[in-house]
């Protein structure tokens, strides 16, 4: 999804959100080169265990995908 998005040369970033306490998909997004940007506090989901942990959000900007995509195998 991120090669995708970097196809169209009008797309700066992708971004990602995820639950704070949700560590595997932290990771995933890790390995897809993102960072962790922002930590927030995610109200009125008291219903989701964690929930008061708040939520992150991830991004690659397109210089960093470019030079990702120069370490992938063609």
């Amino acid at each position: 999804m991120i090669k995708q998005a970097f196809n169209d040369p009008e797309v700066a970033r992708v971004a990602a959100s995820t639950m704070a306490v949700n560590t595997s998909s932290r990771r995933v997004l890790e390995k897809l080169g993102m960072t962790h940007t922002s930590t927030w506090s995610s109200r009125g989901k008291e219903a989701i265990p964690g929930w008061e942990q708040g939520e992150v959000g991830y991004e690659l900007a397109r210089p960093g995908w470019d030079s990702l995509r120069q370490l992938m195998p063609s």
